[in-house]
């Protein structure tokens, strides 16, 4: 596979073939200048694209409705780009140096054969300089996953504007999705990863769909064994033993992200594949720009499994300033698929120097000690997303109530009076949900393991990582800055034991269902907890706070398309943060009070958005939730239509009318 995704990536500049008019690239139409050759691209002599080798003009139109306020935003946002607008659709224009179109489709209706007489050697240097400095998937990984799903249909473009590059991308095969972005290199004052280039986004749209209906993954993974060894010092090796099963058939490639090098803060850390076998026999991979394929060496029927075992090894147990702990979060330390990819029943075993104690995803089978060494062996009989490992020098408080187990694990120091506030917080909260959803907390073990650096929480499942002021909130003045509405974080991570982890995402665009809801839940939570009017006065000043951050939101401001902000500057980070986090909690009071309007009542209406959270965790338990289950339920519950008020305002930017 390295020599097949060498060839693709450094194609070979065949003779020239008659284009007549523009070409076509999703919504976008490359148009050749007036003695512009198209010439043909070749890998080991198979066409795999076309070279627009001299002037052309590109066009490229937004015409989804709700793509359209986003990419408007980026277009301002982002410097060197511009798009006009006309007829409800927007139009970014570009005058092209050249173009590098790698589309097997296109090959092959522009009639390239072998393409031998006329043949012009290699790819112009402007893009090769491009694909070497690329921080982003290349078009081999494009056109090997498109091989291996029996199918064509791909394209992946790079555009060398007389302004800035840009790149457009088409995939009618699985996301069907297309995106437009502008490339920037990143400078030496501000990374360890100087003069390479990234992507900003200008356009995403959804091909032959709407942005509600989805794709899924045409390989899952439905059970996960994974080892994490760290023998010493930062080297950690992990052994993944993956069951691959096909959703649909015909799929012979396996495309997962896995790191090829990562940061400590002061350097490029590389890291390294050992071995890849596909039931038991050494297979092909390639492992590139933090992905890894494997040629599974057949195609699968629907509903065929393939076992994937993948090792890999890198300087991962990074100690963050020198501390006696180091943890591997949910990036791709492991062969992590898709997030419509993973679906899995996890076993875990963790093993590290003493006196170093290991924590891992799921429920502890045991804990030894074996020559030297601690050693954790858990599991969850659930399906699950993004597992995770911690291991450090930990003091542990555990408690048990009704058959479930909180461990508090706090660095450094016993610290055992929060960690017993922290345990009664979770038993609390906890409790609540319950209530909340009709549905039991989903783990019979939660570890909940200090990070000793300031102002965030994680909860993958089983485990919750927060940071420092959670331990030791009044002790000093960095403590108090960052311990301001603690107790609500807390109760959010503990949310996404529902909203996370009961319901699951499958796309960027569902991650409201996981930050908003547990947003919320935990401020209905946090009002439940406390006592007389000081639970309404907590909740009136998170609403006003959700209130006052989505009126600073600038255009653009949809939930459901929040990670498709340019990230051109704070301002976008930002944005794309208090759409999750405020705007997307603030719908859904204003949900809750429109049930109210439509039924009659306030009371009615809470106990229509109550069997409502119930039922989106009774009917999807364990499995992906999507918006448009919410649509369904509300119909179905109220007899009226609510496909326009989620377009208004989960779709779409504006904002509700909230009663304060």
């Amino acid at each position: 596979m390295v020599a097949a995704a060498a060839a693709i990536d450094r194609p070979q500049v065949g003779g020239v073939v008659e284009v007549e008019g523009s070409i076509g690239v999703g919504r976008g139409t490359v148009t050749p200048a007036a003695g512009t050759a198209v010439k043909v691209l070749l890998a080991g002599g198979e066409p795999v694209g076309l070279l627009v080798d001299g002037p052309a003009a590109f066009r490229y139109v937004v015409e989804d409705r709700f793509s359209v306020p986003v990419a408007r935003r980026n277009a301002k946002r982002v410097d060197g780009v511009s798009a006009s607008e006309a007829g409800g659709k927007l139009v970014f224009e570009e005058r092209l140096a050249s173009a590098a179109i790698w589309s097997r489709r296109l090959a092959a209706e522009a009639g390239a054969g072998a393409g031998g007489e006329g043949a012009a050697g290699g790819l112009p240097q402007r893009t090769v300089e491009v694909l070497d400095n690329l921080l982003a998937v290349p078009p081999s990984h494009v056109l090997l996953e498109e091989s291996g799903l029996g199918a064509t249909g791909r394209a992946w473009a790079l555009l060398h504007g007389e302004r800035r590059d840009l790149v457009l991308r088409v995939d009618p095969l699985v996301d069907r999705r297309e995106s437009l972005a502008a490339l920037a290199e990143l400078t030496r004052r501000a990374t360890l990863f100087a003069g390479k280039r990234i992507l900003h986004d200008l356009a995403h749209q959804p091909i032959g769909r709407e942005w509600w209906e989805r794709t899924a993954a045409p390989l899952q993974v439905v059970h996960e064994a994974i080892e994490v060894d760290n023998r010493q010092g930062r080297e950690v090796t992990v052994t993944t033993r993956a069951r691959v099963k096909a959703q649909r058939a015909g799929a012979s490639t396996w495309r997962v992200s896995l790191a090829t090098d990562f940061s400590d803060g002061e350097r490029i850390l590389p890291t390294r594949v050992l071995s890849v076998e596909v039931d038991g026999e050494p297979a092909r991979y390639l492992h590139h720009v933090d992905e890894l394929l494997v040629d599974l060496g057949r195609p699968l029927a629907a509903g065929q499994t393939a076992e994937v075992e993948v090792v890999n090894a890198g300087p991962y147990a990074i100690r963050p300033n020198e501390d006696s702990y180091w943890y591997l979060s949910t990036w791709s330390w492991y062969p992590q698929p898709a997030w419509s990819g993973e679906l899995a029943t996890l076993e875990m075993t963790v093993r590290t120097p003493e006196p170093f104690v290991p924590f891992a995803s799921g429920e502890t089978i045991e804990r030894t000690s074996e020559d030297g060494f601690n050693v954790v062996r858990t599991r969850l009989d659930k399906p699950m997303q993004f597992p995770v490992v911690a291991a450090g020098k930990y003091h542990l408080y555990e408690e048990e109530r009704d058959g479930r187990t909180i461990t508090v694990a706090t660095y450094a120091f016993g610290k055992e009076k929060a960690a017993k506030v922290l345990a009664e917080l979770f038993f609390a909260s906890a409790a609540t949900y319950e209530q909340f959803f009709g549905v039991r907390y989903p783990f019979d073990e939660l570890d909940v393991v200090e990070i000793n650096q300031w102002g965030w929480g994680q909860a993958p499942p089983g485990v919750m990582f927060i940071t420092a002021e959670a331990y030791n909130p009044i002790n000093d003045t960095i403590s108090r800055i960052y311990s301001q509405g603690i107790n609500g974080r807390y109760a959010h991570e503990v949310a996404h034991a529902f909203w996370g982890h009961v319901i699951k995402m499958d796309s960027p665009e569902e991650q409201w269902l996981t930050e908003s809801f547990a947003d919320y839940s935990a401020a209905l939570a946090m009002k439940a907890m406390m006592p007389g009017k000081r639970g309404e006065r907590e909740f009136s000043d998170t609403l006003r706070e959700w209130k006052s951050r989505t009126e600073q939101i600038g255009e653009g401001g949809s939930i459901y398309l929040a990670n498709y902000l340019a990230g051109e500057d704070e301002a976008d980070f930002r944005d794309r943060t208090w759409l999750l986090y405020n705007k997307g909690p603030l719908v859904l009071h204003a949900l809750r009070q429109e049930l109210g309007r439509r039924a009659g009542s306030a009371e009615q209406g809470d106990r229509q958005f109550q069997a409502l959270l119930r039922a989106m965790q009774t009917n999807f338990s364990f499995q992906y939730g999507e918006t448009r289950h919410l649509v369904g339920i509300l119909e179905q519950m109220t007899g009226s239509d609510w496909q326009p008020w989620f377009e208004r305002y989960v779709y779409g930017t504006e904002v509700p009318p909230v009663d304060m």
